[in-house]
């Protein structure tokens, strides 16, 4: 009898351990589940910044590029009226000249 006691003992503390574990497992699966949600709330987050942030880059390049049409149209611009000016100068001189 003293020898299956002893297992009968021995089972129970091993029963013991297995439910202690469980309850450990079940802990850590629910740390885990909440560490999961917390992980794709950060990404989703994540993605909604870096999306807004695409958006931005695309806006500021399309900002760019007018600026830099801008910038020719008013380069083209000033070569015309540096243009008209050497044109006026010469008749400038060509009138002047005949009027001294």
């Amino acid at each position: 009898m003293d020898g299956n006691e002893r297992l009968i003992e021995s089972m129970s503390d091993v029963l013991i351990e297995i439910k202690d574990l469980k309850s450990e497992v079940k802990d850590i699966k629910t740390e885990i589940k909440g560490l999961r949600t917390e992980t794709n709330n950060r990404f989703e987050n994540l993605e909604k910044a870096v999306d807004k942030n695409t958006e931005g880059i695309i806006k500021l390049q399309l900002s760019n590029s007018e600026l830099r049409l801008s910038n020719m149209h008013l380069a083209q611009e000033i070569e015309r009226v540096l243009d008209l000016d050497r044109r006026l100068k010469i008749i400038e001189n060509i009138v002047l000249h005949k009027a001294s």
